[in-house]
């Protein structure tokens, strides 16, 4: 269960929803600017679509990976193997940054047998 923000939402580089957020922001920046996209321009795009907030009556999200400034795990599907590591498996040595939490709750999902993760609007961070 990972918490969320009302005017904004906060860490959008750990989420994760099938079908809509499936990459990470920051690779779409990356791939933008190759391409004469100036970085700033290509991060506001990557990022705005995804930031809004979420209200408070707002039913549970379910995503793959989140944040949000806090996040509560049952602790039964917590293990060594699950660490918080800021790189991919796989992609070139110069090009496998990930965000940490993404890394990290792929590995609690395993643990849980493809366990659940969810947005809860009512989780509140400032």
């Amino acid at each position: 269960m990972t918490a969320s923000q009302i005017n904004f939402y906060y860490d959008t580089w750990a989420l994760r929803s099938w079908p809509t957020i499936t990459y990470d922001f920051l690779e779409q920046a990356r791939q933008a600017s190759f391409f004469s996209i100036p970085w700033n321009s290509a991060i506001k795009r990557a990022v705005d679509v995804h930031n809004k907030g979420i209200p408070r009556n707002h039913p549970l999200i379910e995503v793959q990976s989140a944040f949000g400034g806090a996040a509560i795990y049952a602790a039964q599907y917590l293990s060594k193997e699950c660490a918080y590591n800021g790189f991919m498996d796989h992609g070139w040595w110069f090009n496998r940054e990930q965000c940490e939490h993404v890394s990290f709750n792929q590995c609690v999902r395993r643990n849980a047998g493809g366990g659940k993760f969810f947005i809860n609007p009512q989780f509140q961070t400032v």
